[in-house]
């Protein structure tokens, strides 16, 4: 009887155990399958969103070819112009293309003002942003009566940028590695070896950094040089008739002009080779001497007496 309840209990007991682990087993599955429930709608939505923006232009699957399309090189260009206009107020002209350079964001790098005669001339260099060249220009055009010449260049600088980017990088790198070996030296000659390496590519990351600020800021801002002629300057002279007169003036001033030139050699020769008159006088006096001295000595120079006859 007491073995049969002992059974009962172990059984009892076997059930318990396994009992719990059954239960997390169900709920596990039981979750699982209402994770993926729950999945199922979201992933459905998620196609038929992507549907009609794989459909569309602008969507998702034309996105590899937009992106080549609208990716543009920034390319680096220093832009110059040189203009030449005639206008009727050299004075207000001048005045009004430091307000049109103003106006574009730039700046004044030069400017002179003259007089040839009773005309007024004036030469301006102005510096503006590249956007704003092609701007500039037009309004530079509207300040003139007529543009007498016009010039333009660019200089493309991308490729010696990009190069000066690289040359950069790889020299920064070699003076990372510097420092470290600098750090870990321990003598002497290799602490002075490594600080002159060292010393030698940070003046050459200098100058390449120098160089890059350089054509950054030419591609940045674009030069303009105006020069600007009054009308009344720039209208062509009727050509004058042949006066005898005039060319005998023309004759008489070329004449002094020779004379002058002349004059101002000899005064130039005399200069220069003063120091060499004394010793030439000297010499001369001296030979004069010696060749007055020649004559005298033979003269008083004693005759041989005649011999007597003989007896």
């Amino acid at each position: 009887m007491m073995l049969k309840w002992l059974w009962v209990l172990v059984i009892a007991l076997l059930v318990a155990g396994c009992a719990p682990a059954a239960v997390p087993q169900q709920d596990k599955a039981s979750l699982d399958q209402a994770s993926r429930a729950s999945e199922a709608p979201k992933a459905g939505a998620a196609k038929s969103a992507a549907a009609p923006a794989a459909g569309a232009p602008g969507g998702a699957g034309s996105s590899p070819a937009s992106g080549e399309a609208t990716a543009s090189w920034d390319r680096m260009i220093i832009r110059t112009a040189n203009l030449t206009l005639v206008v009727g107020d050299v004075e207000q002209a001048l005045a009004a293309a430091r307000d049109i350079t103003q106006t574009a964001g730039g700046f004044v790098a030069k400017s002179s003002s003259r007089y040839e005669g009773e005309f007024q001339l004036a030469d301006i260099t102005i510096q503006v942003p590249a956007l704003a060249y092609d701007n500039t220009i037009q309004r530079l055009r509207g300040l003139a009566l007529r543009v007498d010449n016009e010039s333009s260049s660019s200089q493309d600088v991308t490729e010696e940028y990009t190069d000066l980017d690289s040359q950069l990088r790889n020299l920064q790198a070699t003076e990372a590695s510097l420092v470290r070996l600098l750090d870990r030296s321990t003598q002497i000659s290799d602490i002075i070896a490594v600080q002159k390496e060292l010393t030698n590519v940070r003046g050459q990351i200098e100058r390449i950094q120098g160089r890059m600020k350089y054509l950054s800021r030419r591609s940045d801002m674009s030069t303009i040089s105006v020069s600007l002629i009054p009308e009344a300057r720039s209208k062509k002279r009727p050509p004058e008739g042949w006066n005898p007169l005039r060319s005998m003036g023309s004759a008489w001033e070329a004449s002094l002009t020779f004379l002058r030139v002349v004059v101002e050699v000899a005064l130039i020769a005399v200069v220069f080779l003063f120091w060499l008159i004394i010793p030439l006088c000297v010499v001369a006096f001296f030979l004069w001497r010696r060749r007055r001295q020649r004559p005298a000595t033979g003269a008083s120079s004693p005759q041989p007496s005649a011999s007597p006859p003989e007896q």
